[in-house]
């Protein structure tokens, strides 16, 4: 029942008490009085139809249209529903405010919504999801992004498709698209960046230029980045001290580079470490064996392969290789290395991590046996000093780049030259048997030619006869330099001679004898060549005997 319907019940109810109490009175005082009554009573109605609502609520009967704001006498001091009363649905055109200030909104689209303390407060773009305080609070054309957390995204403006989820994750981020943040501070630097993946607290927290597209997944992995692009991290503080270098892969706890503008390098396991640019490093300095089920396979394709030249140096370069067995100082290596190094830079904002002593007592136990290891194989600097002596420009020393980097080689290279000496001394052994069996065949031929001659001029005389005459086999035989032939000469004789020739019969010696009885001759062979000869004794023109002898240098 209306306001204005109650006053006409009202009005009403009282003309008829009136007519009751004065029904003896006269017709004209009756009219009179009525006529005043109603004159009153009119413009009693007239007043309350022309004042506002009720305002007090205490007497309206649900359902009740409001058409104005409700705002309590007292602030602070009305409950909108109670603990077991509530109201069912709560139908709203605008936003909620808390304490003053937006806490829910779906800005200027449906297809937004933001829970928090301004989230979203200046958006005017659609397709956004803002939950938490100041999440994308600075927000204006914008789209499609997603921000959870407190702070997450609250300086972003034109950024497009950015997803942060964390406290302050992809807080400065203004205008950089397709950024993912996950975990507390994550990106928390960038501005402009775009095509970031950081999921980690405080990973690529200080990038903020170069080209971007990293992807860091781990706590603080790739923590210092500032400027460095197309850098993965895959690891609790992995790559913690790139900067400025690019395309860097970082895998496992702790890896990192021992300098921060480093390119193209890759480390994989836990604390693996590399010292210069365009450098793989897997595992650390504890490390006892890196192995699979296939050879390691290198590219050798001869279409890519240019200035060819067969100049391998084998024996040469072989022969002054000291092979040798060592242990190995794995501490001072790890220190060399950086390994073990601490994170001493918390001034500067990052956070300070202590050892884990479970860890390292695991790490020191490994260290420790690793250096009993006897070890076989080559010094680095003697092989580069040895390749030096010859000339040659050996790929199997990897020399280092800067003073951070140890020497090291590349033990499959080392086939190449073996290989070359093995073909060497296999073309010497082939030439040594050509000359054996030249030589055996040559023996074979003048054991023919001497059995034949003895059987031709064969003297058979009594040893003290002043006729009897011999020539005997040369000692040694065969020989490198020296040789002595010893001979017998008669009592009388007009003339003897040993001659000497080669295996062609072109005379090479002749040495006129004197004497009577026995003698002998000392041979100096220095300025003749390798090879097979003969000799043969004549007295007076006659031939006595021949032998044959073998020179070998």
């Amino acid at each position: 029942m209306s306001g204005f319907d109650k006053i006409k019940s009202a009005l009403a109810f009282k003309l008829n008490t009136i007519l009751f109490v004065h029904k003896k009175i006269s017709t004209m005082k009756t009219k009179c009085y009525l006529c005043i009554t109603f004159s009153l009573l009119t413009g009693l109605f007239l007043q309350r139809a022309n004042a506002q609502a009720n305002t007090e609520l205490s007497n309206l009967v649900s359902p009740t249209r409001v058409n104005q704001h409700l705002l309590p006498n007292t602030d602070n001091i009305r409950n909108l529903g109670s603990a077991n009363r509530s109201w069912k649905d709560l139908y709203l055109d605008g936003s909620v405010y808390l304490s003053g200030l937006r806490f829910l909104s779906y800005g200027n689209s449906y297809s937004n919504l933001f829970v928090g303390v301004n989230a979203g407060l200046n958006t005017t773009a659609t397709a956004n999801t803002a939950i938490g305080y100041f999440t994308l609070e600075a927000n204006s054309t914008g789209t499609s992004n997603t921000a959870n957390g407190y702070r997450a995204l609250s300086f972003n403006t034109i950024g497009n498709y950015n997803t942060a989820n964390g406290a302050t994750a992809l807080i400065s981020n203004t205008t950089g698209s397709e950024n993912t943040a996950l975990g507390f501070s994550a990106l928390y630097i960038s501005k402009t960046l775009s095509n970031l993946v950081a999921v980690g607290d405080h990973s690529l927290f200080s990038l903020n230029g170069g080209s971007g597209h990293c992807t860091a997944v781990g706590s603080e992995a790739g923590y210092s980045n500032t400027t460095g692009g197309a850098n993965t991290y895959l690891g609790f503080h992995a790559g913690n001290t790139v900067t400025t270098g690019s395309s860097n892969t970082m895998i496992g706890y702790g890896t990192d580079v021992s300098s921060g503008a480093f390119t193209n390098t890759t480390a994989l396991g836990n604390l693996a470490v590399t010292t210069a640019s365009n450098q793989v490093r897997i595992g650390n300095s504890s490390v006892t064996s890196i192995g699979g089920y296939a050879p390691w396979t290198n590219l050798s394709d001869g279409r890519f392969k240019k200035n060819v030249k067969e100049n391998v140096p084998g024996l040469a370069f072989i022969n002054q290789l000291h092979a040798v067995t060592y242990t190995l100082d794995v501490t001072n290596l790890r220190n060399f290395l950086g390994e073990d190094r601490q994170d001493e830079t918390a001034a500067e904002g990052k956070m300070v991590h202590e050892k884990n002593p479970e860890a390292e007592a695991l790490i020191q136990k490994g260290i420790k046996e690793k250096e009993k290891i006897i070890r076989t194989g080559f010094v680095a600097q003697e092989v580069e000093e040895a390749a030096k002596k010859i000339g040659y420009d050996f790929s199997g020393v990897d020399k280092p780049q800067n003073e951070q980097t140890p020497y090291g080689l590349r033990y499959s290279e080392f086939v190449v030259p073996l290989v070359k000496a093995v073909q060497e001394l296999s073309k010497m052994n082939d030439e040594k048997e050509t000359v054996i069996a030249e030589l055996r065949s040559e023996i074979g031929d003048l054991k023919k030619i001497v059995l034949s001659l003895q059987q031709s001029f064969s003297v058979i005389q009594a040893p003290n006869s002043s006729s009897f005459f011999a020539v005997e086999q040369n000692i040694p035989n065969p020989f490198n330099r020296i040789t002595t032939i010893n001979y017998t000469l008669p009592q009388e004789y007009a003339s003897a001679q040993l001659v000497i020739v080669d295996k062609s019969g072109k005379i090479v010696k002749r040495v006129a004898l004197a004497g009577n009885g026995k003698g002998s001759f000392r041979m100096d062979a220095s300025s003749i060549a390798s090879g097979a000869y003969s000799y043969s004794l004549y007295v007076d023109g006659r031939l006595i005997g021949t032998k044959q002898m073998v020179l070998v240098k």
